[in-house]
């Protein structure tokens, strides 16, 4: 059984470090910056618990066509209080060219899918071990 989780977490890696190479080379636009925060709202599955993610909305325009975006990041991520700080880490990354403008990365087949931050070698490594992990742990176990 362990073999299967394992072999699984495998493939999902495998596809989700494939996604974040086909990211690092989505063109890029820069776009008007609406909003961007973490914002937070109550978990009902532990009372009083507060659960933070990061929210932001912006513009941009492909070919002439204005769309509209609020993907920070291809890896979303919901934070407690203890750990929000890396919600604002993520944060940093967005680059902006002026205060109210950011650039925005997006899909050239699909236009409409877009993100703020797209995968650098941290969050990569982090796909990485998240496959390997387990197969390892199956291995030496």
């Amino acid at each position: 059984m362990f073999l299967l989780v394992a072999l699984y977490f495998l493939l999902a890696a495998t596809y989700s470090l494939i996604y974040c190479f086909r990211l690092r080379n989505w063109p890029s636009v820069i776009g008007q910056l609406h909003s961007d925060e973490v914002s937070a709202w109550h978990s009902d599955a532990i009372a009083g618990d507060r659960q933070y993610f990061s929210k932001a909305t912006y513009t941009y325009e492909v070919d002439g066509k204005q769309y509209e975006g609020h993907r920070v990041s291809p890896f979303y991520m919901t934070a407690s209080h203890n750990v929000r700080f890396l919600l604002e880490y993520q944060r940093k990354y967005i680059e902006r060219p002026t205060p109210n403008t950011a650039r925005v990365f997006y899909n050239k087949n699909k236009p409409q899918k877009s993100y703020l931050v797209v995968p650098g070698w941290l969050g990569i490594s982090f796909v990485v071990a998240f496959g390997v992990t387990p197969m390892l742990l199956h291995v030496f176990v």
